[in-house]
């Protein structure tokens, strides 16, 4: 499977179950619209580039955010009154249906300056990329790019995964858990130890998974770091 489209399935899967149809069908509909764009997780949202930056969604607790650099969403205004909207953002409430013509519209539109700029942007081969980190060669001689943000020997994975979630919550995704492995974090009561914002600053780890975790915490009468909440209050 092509890694980027994993990781992309990954980071919707981590999402609330009820608005993951949504994020789904807007994917969908962003790919129709550019079907030679790349497609990848970038700044923990799903992102899309063909000759340059086309859009980034990301859901939140009542609506579902596009990111489209301007001047798109200035230029396509009237069309969107009935939705907020900032220099480079549109917000879709979750209680409404996804207006797929006008995302479709906009999605074009970015796509059309970019061709026109003539803009050198990420190639949508995503697979032939070249590869960031240095060639890495595990314990049991598998082959691999180690890089900062994905130590781990991605073959080896699959068995540590199975031996974290003995202790973490058994719904927390692949990437939350390879995060926390990589951060040297094999249990709760090591989480127990940073602060919630430590913690999702760690690449691999969403909302969905700091609620998880909070939760999992919670179930053993523990509780992350409360310096993170003291910065909070």
């Amino acid at each position: 499977m092509n890694k980027a489209l994993d990781d992309v399935n990954s980071h919707i899967a981590e999402a609330p179950k009820d608005v993951q149809g949504k994020l789904r069908k807007l994917r969908e509909i962003i790919r129709i619209a550019a079907p030679q764009a790349g497609e990848k997780i970038s700044y923990r949202m799903p992102y899309y580039a063909y000759k340059g930056r086309l859009a980034y969604f990301a859901v939140f607790k009542k609506h579902i955010g596009l990111y489209i650099p301007p001047p798109v969403i200035a230029e396509h205004k009237k069309e969107l009154k009935e939705y907020g909207t900032s220099m480079a953002t549109v917000r879709f409430p979750l209680d409404k249906d996804l207006p797929a013509a006008l995302i479709r519209k906009l999605i074009k539109a970015r796509l059309k300056k970019n061709e026109e700029k003539g803009k050198k942007g990420r190639s949508p081969q995503l697979a032939a990329k070249k590869p960031k980190g240095k060639l890495t060669i595990c314990s049991r001689g598998h082959k691999f790019y180690k890089s900062s943000g994905c130590p781990v020997c991605p073959i080896c994975w699959p068995g540590r995964d199975k031996k974290l979630k003995s202790d973490f919550p058994d719904k927390l995704a692949a990437p939350a858990l390879r995060a926390l492995h990589n951060a040297k974090i094999t249990s709760l009561v090591q989480l127990a130890k940073n602060t919630e914002a430590e913690i999702a600053k760690l690449h691999g780890i969403g909302p969905n998974a700091i609620s998880k975790l909070r939760e999992a915490l919670k179930a053993k009468g523990l509780s992350f770091n409360a310096a993170g909440r003291e910065r909070r209050t």
